[in-house]
């Protein structure tokens, strides 16, 4: 999704925790006008870069699931 795209509502259904949920909403309702832009660029970048990695992340969690540990390119 371009940045462009996105509406403060996307976003919050784009993030997966609720802590994160509420953090959007408390910069949005506590920035100053002039200044959201910028913080909403910020949030659109991180929802892009987690659609972009979902599959990834539900590759794994289906990997473990399946095996009880994580894949290889994924431990540390």
């Amino acid at each position: 999704m371009a940045h462009e795209d996105w509406t403060v509502d996307r976003l919050h259904v784009a993030l997966p925790h609720s802590v994160s949920r509420q953090q959007l909403l408390q910069d949005v309702n506590l920035t100053p006008i002039e200044d959201l832009p910028a913080v909403l660029g910020g949030w659109a970048s991180a929802a892009e870069q987690l659609q972009s990695a979902r599959p990834r992340i539900e590759a794994a969690r289906t990997h473990m699931k399946l095996r009880g540990v994580l894949p290889e390119d994924l431990k540390t």
